[in-house]
């Protein structure tokens, strides 16, 4: 058991409702995703806060899907008026069936009372969706752990290793790291020195590539509801 308590709310917003994640999600986490003893809850907060999700219908109801290495994890919800209320984890082997929404529901991770679904964003959601279905679809399992003791890990290593992972990724002078689609939350991304800042207009992609559809109205109806302030 990762907590005691029945819910545990984590002080972070989705779309300007808290997120409040039950104790069987923590429990199934720990029992289905492999970890070695005691890593379990830093690698759920990772999971879930450190990555922009997206809903897709699962079974009866929905889930937030966010990537886990080359696979993929759902978090099942209930959405009340004030919070969603995360229900359980489940890995590849536990959905068995998934249903894709056209446009894509995206969700950002938010600090603050106040939320305005961003129209220019960072990441294209459709390519999201469409990974983690195709994930789904190939059945991409979890990878397994390795022997820990083979691991040479120390803090003189992975210091060294921080330093060079950047350089190697070219970050140096005139790096930047910005909100994740300017919204202050708990994701982020990398810029290069000179690398331009992404701008994606969802709703202007979808008009062009599909024009048979009324986008402008499936849009409106997500910022009707994903544009709140409490």
């Amino acid at each position: 058991m990762l907590v005691s308590e029945n819910r545990r709310n984590y002080e972070q917003k989705c779309h300007n409702e808290n997120c409040c994640i039950a104790d069987h999600v923590l429990q199934r986490f720990s029992a289905r995703v492999p970890n070695y003893v005691g890593e379990d809850l830093s690698n759920f907060l990772v999971a879930f806060f450190g990555s922009p999700s997206i809903s897709m219908t699962v079974g009866p109801g929905r889930a937030f899907f966010v990537p886990y290495h080359d696979s993929l994890l759902a978090f099942t919800y209930e959405e009340t008026e004030t919070e969603f209320v995360i229900t359980t984890c489940l890995t590849i082997n536990e959905i068995n069936s998934l249903m894709p929404d056209a446009p894509p529901h995206a969700f950002n991770m938010h600090y603050g009372r106040a939320f305005t679904r961003p129209k220019i964003r960072h990441w294209m959601p459709a390519q999201y969706m469409a990974k983690f279905f195709k994930c789904w679809e190939r059945k991409t399992a979890l990878p397994t752990l390795k022997d820990k003791s083979a691991l040479k890990y120390n803090w003189h290593w992975i210091g060294h290793w921080v330093r060079d992972n950047v350089r190697n990724k070219g970050h140096g002078p005139g790096s930047q790291y910005l909100f994740l689609d300017n919204v202050p939350g708990p994701c982020q991304v990398e810029l290069l020195p000179g690398q331009p800042e992404p701008r994606i207009n969802e709703l202007e992609i979808y008009k062009r590539t599909h024009p048979e559809y009324d986008w402008d109205t499936h849009f409106a109806e997500l910022d009707e509801k994903g544009t709140a302030d409490s």
